[in-house]
């Protein structure tokens, strides 16, 4: 018989939760619960940050979520529960195996089941080499056996029931090859590559506008100045500015 990792990994913590009584809970209004990876754009080589979402309409008992990218030029490096839903819960964490990767939560017998709402879960680290292609990769769940284990995306009621949710996967648009081209400055991404007063208007709607307007097509584009950090910022519209209508330099040309 083959065993599912949550039960192996944590079976006795699973077994605390089924004899614990006293526990609020509540009916299944019938929302399907669900786990929602973010699609990201990218324009700087190295890493980037894809968040990761799940929606439960019920108290749950344990989280197992097993995720794949269909690339062979990116790696899923590993995942940070800071600043989600379940950083309080006490047993949790992640393992990386080979080209996959499986994320677990388990509230111990100490710990409240995990109560129904949205929200983020955590963040997965991601890296590829700086010569990466431009390239679409899609970040979707795997189920996978390995020896007697079961790898899988699978919810746990508070009854220790297990159930498969539904699955977004996401998609990092990986633009790091030919991104910025000529100079700085073109924050509007036109075709002729010039850089001018629409530039400007571009960069304020996007860092002041109500509601704000779209972000540069290729960050490195948007920062006019060159800064180490990469973001696009006010001193790029402070930059683009005194350029155009104050004499001072021009963008610098892209690396």
């Amino acid at each position: 018989m083959r065993i599912r990792l949550r039960i192996l990994v944590l079976i006795a913590a699973v077994l605390i939760l089924a004899a614990v009584t006293g526990r609020t809970q509540t009916g299944d209004p019938n929302q399907p619960d669900s786990v929602v990876l973010d699609s990201v754009v990218v324009f700087t080589a190295g890493g980037t940050v894809v968040p990761v979402y799940f929606l439960n309409d019920e108290y749950l008992g344990g989280i197992e979520i097993t995720l794949l990218d269909n690339s062979p030029d990116v790696a899923i490096d590993s995942f940070s529960f800071v600043g989600g839903r379940v950083e309080a819960v006490s047993v949790k964490g992640w393992m990386l195996n080979d080209e996959y990767l499986t994320i677990y939560c388990i509230p111990f017998s100490t710990d409240p089941l995990i109560s129904p709402g949205r929200g983020l879960l955590g963040n997965l680290y991601i890296s590829y080499p700086p010569s990466v292609p431009t390239q679409v990769v899609a970040l979707e769940r795997q189920d996978l056996i390995v020896g007697d284990l079961v790898y899988s995306t699978t919810f746990s009621s508070a009854s220790s029931n297990p159930f498969v949710p539904q699955f977004g996967k996401g998609y990092l648009d990986l633009r790091v090859s030919n991104c910025c081209i000529g100079i700085r400055g073109n924050v509007n991404a036109d075709p002729e590559e010039k850089v001018n007063i629409s530039d400007v208007t571009y960069l304020v709607k996007y860092l002041f506008g109500i509601p704000s307007g779209p972000p540069p097509l290729c960050e490195e584009e948007g920062n006019a100045n060159a800064d180490l950090d990469g973001k696009v910022n006010i001193s790029d519209l402070t930059y683009l500015t005194t350029y155009l209508f104050g004499g001072g330099p021009p963008p610098t040309s892209c690396p």
